[in-house]
């Protein structure tokens, strides 16, 4: 039986892939979206936006978020809880806030599920 690693894996999008999703918290009230664009390397880039931003990030970054935070359900940002998603990439991957792009990633591709406000990450290692 596959882990949620072999699960994820196959679900990661073909290099040059370029998808729309909507960002975790609905922005302001708005039907906010972003785009990533998937690359060969485990690299992804998110663009985002009026003003064209984008800034690449890794899947290991997924990985070890994922890991650090096995079986805990955490916040997007500080105001939703003390530890969040927001603050562990600020300290480990960019000062960019990408929290709500990077939310709905680990959801859509099988890191994590939504609680509410809060997402709760798998356990990489356990049986799909």
């Amino acid at each position: 039986m596959p882990t949620v690693a072999d699960v994820i894996a196959a679900k990661w999008p073909a290099p040059g892939t370029e998808t729309e999703y909507p960002t975790f918290g609905g922005g302001r009230g708005k039907n906010t979206k972003f785009t990533a664009e998937f690359h060969g390397d485990g690299d992804f880039r998110l663009r985002y936006g009026t003003r064209g931003g984008n800034s690449r990030f890794k899947k290991s970054n997924l990985d070890e978020l994922t890991n650090q935070y096995t079986g805990l359900a955490i916040g997007q940002t500080s105001r939703i809880g003390a530890e969040n998603v927001e603050e562990w990439i600020s300290k480990n991957v960019t000062s960019t806030r990408l929290s709500s792009y990077v939310c709905t990633l680990l959801v859509e591709l099988g890191y994590a599920v939504r609680e509410g406000k809060r997402l709760r990450f798998k356990d990489l290692q356990a049986k799909a």
